[in-house]
Order: structure tokens, then sequence, then C-alpha cells
């Protein structure tokens, strides 16, 4: 009796354990279809900090008068020394705001 107590349980097991194995197996960590992944905005080590960009794109908004949910970043890099200079989407195209290290922004100008 204590057998047929413990089949269930391990055919339990066995099946939860297949089942995760195959979840596993339908991941596809090396992009589709053989292709190179391309770099996300923020995927190399000298963007801009994610803080950094979203207080640019506020700033940005208030600056050029505009909602502040329409005004993206899409793109930073070093400016100089302790800068960061982050390109912006806004209403009417793009916006370049220029930020130090520690949050002040320096300039926003239309691209």
């Amino acid at each position: 009796m204590k057998h047929s107590q413990t089949f269930p349980r391990t055919v339990r097991i066995a099946g939860g354990a297949a089942l995760l194995g195959l979840a596993l197996a339908g991941c596809n960590t090396s992009g589709s279809g053989g292709q190179t992944a391309q770099p996300t905005v923020r995927a190399g080590a000298n963007t801009a900090p994610a803080d950094l960009q979203l207080l640019c794109a506020s700033t940005a908004a208030q600056q050029l008068q505009v909602e502040g949910d329409s005004v993206l970043p899409i793109n930073s890099g070093p400016s100089g020394g302790n800068a960061y200079q982050v390109t912006l989407t806004v209403p009417n195209g793009q916006a370049v705001c220029i930020i130090d290290n520690n949050g002040m922004v320096q300039s926003v100008t239309p691209a």
C-alpha cells in the first residue's frame, strides 16, 4: 500500500520536471533566426545612467513647453569630462540635452 501512495507523487514530480525541461528548452537565448542582436540605446558602457536621461527628458519638456510624456531619450553618450549628451524625441522632432554627473542640466537645444 505504501508503494501505491508514493507512485502518484513520484509521477507528479517527474512530470513536473519534464514540463520544466520543456519550458526551458523552448527559450531561445541566441536571438531569432540566427541573426545577431542589435545593441539597444543603453547597451553600451558609455551611455548616460537612466536617471540622468529621464531628468534630461523632464527638463526638456518644461523648457520646450510640451507634455512630459511626449519627450523620450533615444540616445546618449559622453560629452566632455563629467557630462553626457542625451538625444531626445520631442513632438516636433528632436532635442539635445547636456547634463553633468550630478544631474545638473547644462543646456537643452532643439536639434
